[in-house]
């Protein structure tokens, strides 16, 4: 299958030359089947990339009804569920992410291999739903012997890291120690979840609809996450805001970020693919996200995080220490979480980095020399992106 649409614009990010592509007939029915009208009141911190034609803007915003439609125990919701919409999870005044408090319990067996390797059952772990339209209440069942809080992550500008290449991450691996986790079945970057347990975005929206909404997919049918899985294609990333007051102070932060380590893993600038990607059997060839540069603060690659962050459970393929680097774009949104399981609350930020260890030691050791206006100085950077 073959996404593509029509382009006849330019973007402020670099010019692009006219092309002409198509979306499938087939592909066309299954976006408009049972669509809800897009929202008339968009919340002014979520918009559509730059550069998109009219065709592309009508699969936006019908994405994006999508992601604020209410479903119902009749439509197929429960019996167990965390909410019966995207919104009530992903806030749009917090740029899509969750509150403080707010996240999934993620349950599972931790074992140990019979080469001696700790594992984690099932590898993605159960999530507990808090809802029921049945009359009882799920429990985490007796098998489990290890649970753990995981904040519910923030979604704008995920199509753009959708578009990154294999090889740019291999490249910052081999220049930064992060370590590359690739799918079993397709051989693709992992880049999805607090441990890159999920290859793709639409992998991540389809489980969303199984266990968040508690939905059987095969009765609702693929339109719903295909619809939700464009719409986080086509929604632009957070940009910085900076007060002009603190400008310089903003400014000087950013050095010392550089300077102490920090851009090692929260690498500010990626670059997507130069043209179409394929991602799980769909070529996506949309210009507004080829060749664009962005700057998320991160290399979503796994890091050993040390023995202040060693958890029972660790999901896919990663090890009780190891999470994905965090990504920064999105923490002027007041109420965004700071590491990498989200057990941190965004201040204060001396928590968050007295508990980086293991591969970020360096940084926050160097981080400890610092002094308290330069540690300010810091924080305010982080707290603009």
């Amino acid at each position: 299958m073959t996404l593509g649409l029509t382009t006849h614009k330019k973007s402020r990010r670099r010019a692009r030359r006219c092309r002409s592509h198509l979306i499938s007939i087939p592909f066309v029915a299954m976006l408009l089947a049972g669509s809800a009208r897009a929202q008339e009141d968009r919340p002014a911190n979520l918009f559509p990339l730059e550069g998109l034609v009219k065709s592309e803007m009508a699969v936006f915003e019908l994405g994006e009804a999508e992601f604020f439609r209410v479903w119902t125990r009749e439509e197929g919701v429960g019996p167990f569920f965390n909410a019966p919409t995207c919104a009530n999870c992903h806030f749009p005044a917090n740029g899509l992410a969750g509150y403080p408090g707010l996240g999934v319990t993620i349950y599972g067996q931790s074992v140990t291999g019979s080469d001696g390797k700790d594992l984690f059952l099932p590898a993605g772990g159960r999530v507990l739903r808090t809802f029921s339209n049945s009359g009882f209440d799920e429990e985490i069942p007796e098998w489990a012997n290890a649970q753990e809080s995981r904040k519910t992550p923030q979604l704008m500008g995920l199509g753009l890291v959708e578009a990154v290449p294999d090889a740019v991450f291999d490249q910052l691996a081999a220049g930064n120690g992060g370590r590359v986790v690739r799918s079993p079945e397709t051989g693709r970057v992992m880049r999805w979840g607090s441990q890159n347990q999920v290859a793709t975005l639409l992998e991540f929206v389809r489980g969303a609809y199984h266990v968040e909404l508690g939905m059987a997919l095969d009765e609702t049918g693929p339109v719903p996450p295909l619809l939700n899985w464009l719409y986080l294609l086509l929604l632009d990333h957070p940009e910085p805001v900076i007060k002009e007051a603190v400008r310089l102070l903003v400014a000087r932060g950013e050095v010392i970020f550089t300077e102490i380590g920090c851009a090692s893993c929260h690498t500010p600038t990626l670059r997507t693919a130069d043209g179409p990607f394929t991602v799980n059997g769909t070529t996506v060839d949309i210009e507004a996200l080829q060749g664009v540069e962005f700057h998320p603060y991160s290399d979503f690659l796994l890091h050993d995080m040390g023995a202040m962050d060693r958890s029972d459970v660790h999901l896919g393929q990663a090890g009780k220490q190891e999470f994905r680097t965090n990504p920064l774009w999105g923490q002027r949104f007041d109420q965004n979480n700071n590491f990498h399981d989200g057990g941190i609350p965004r201040y204060p930020m001396i928590e968050t980095m007295l508990r980086h260890d293991g591969e970020a030691a360096a940084a926050r050791e160097a981080w400890q020399t610092l002094t308290t206006k330069e540690q300010e100085a810091l924080r305010r950077f982080v707290s603009t992106r």
